[in-house]
């Protein structure tokens, strides 16, 4: 283990978290330990080409998203799950001579996660060499490789800019911003009166401004919802209107936003207006 590394990660972070209070150390601890793991999946040649990655964390690295994540999201393609969890678990071991240590790899398949499932894998993670004997009181994170989901559009190749300023950059593959809207918005209607995904909503109101080119959006609305096996709602806003919004509502407070959060329900009244600028797109008019 390289410790000088060690140290220049520990000396970056405190200087970050000096610079921009809006991140604890621990935050930034999470951060770094996520970045480094999709390094070492997206350098390994076994892997670069079957995991496109979304949700939360790419929405934090490349579209400047102020909601904190601690975890990672990806779909695996072209590949089988047998292959995925071996080559997974051995590129998180790998040494990368970053100052950074993962190991304890946990494999758990979530069976409710479509047609095929997903996997989560599980691991712990350390800044410098750990003492293995207490490996079980070591930081954890999580990244989940979903296999269901299908992608009509190409992938885009994308840069992770590091908070680690002296770190290249990354290179991975990310799901355009439209095939995250779409995922989200199918997964806020499946759910129905028993979703708690209170970030979801964030991310929609975030999000829908950025998303340019409004015939893509849809495109990418009617294909989620068609390979998903759900029936697309023939208005948004009366659909959503009707739901029973108490958990989200509790969910709210847990949303961790980096500044300037809304109320709950000033961010309510903004996603139904994004869901009526849907309609009228898909109308027409």
């Amino acid at each position: 283990m390289n410790r000088e590394k060690e140290k220049q990660i520990h000396r970056s972070m405190k200087t970050l978290v000096k610079k921009d209070p809006r991140f604890n150390i621990n935050e930034v601890r999470i951060i770094v330990a996520l970045e480094r793991a999709i390094a070492r999946l997206s350098q390994n040649k076994d892997l670069a080409e079957h995991l496109i990655f979304k949700g939360g964390f790419v929405l934090l690295k490349n579209y400047e998203s102020l909601r904190f994540t601690r975890d990672a999201d990806a779909l695996a393609t072209a590949i089988s799950k047998d292959k995925l969890r071996d080559f997974v678990c051995k590129a998180l071991e790998r040494d990368l001579d970053d100052g950074l240590w993962f190991g304890d790899v946990q494999v758990q398949e979530l069976t409710e996660q479509g047609e095929y499932g997903a996997y989560r894998f599980d691991f712990a993670f350390q800044i410098g060499e750990p003492d293995l004997k207490k490996i079980h009181k070591l930081s954890r994170i999580h990244i989940d490789v979903g296999f269901s989901d299908k992608l009509p559009t190409k992938p885009q190749n994308q840069l992770m800019p590091s908070v680690l300023e002296y770190e290249e950059p990354i290179t991975w593959k990310i799901y355009p911003i439209e095939y995250i809207v779409a995922e989200k918005i199918q997964t806020f209607f499946d759910r129905g009166s028993t979703n708690s995904r209170a970030k979801d909503i964030y991310d929609l109101i975030y999000l829908f401004p950025r998303c340019q080119n409004q015939y893509e959006l849809i495109r990418a609305i009617e294909n989620t919802f068609k390979n998903r096996g759900s029936i697309l709602p023939e208005s948004f806003v009366n659909e959503a209107s009707q739901l029973d919004i108490t958990f989200l509502t509790h969910a709210w407070p847990g949303v961790r936003i980096l500044e300037n959060k809304l109320d709950f329900n000033e961010t309510w009244k903004l996603l139904i207006e994004f869901f009526r600028k849907i309609d009228l797109m898909r109308t027409g008019k």
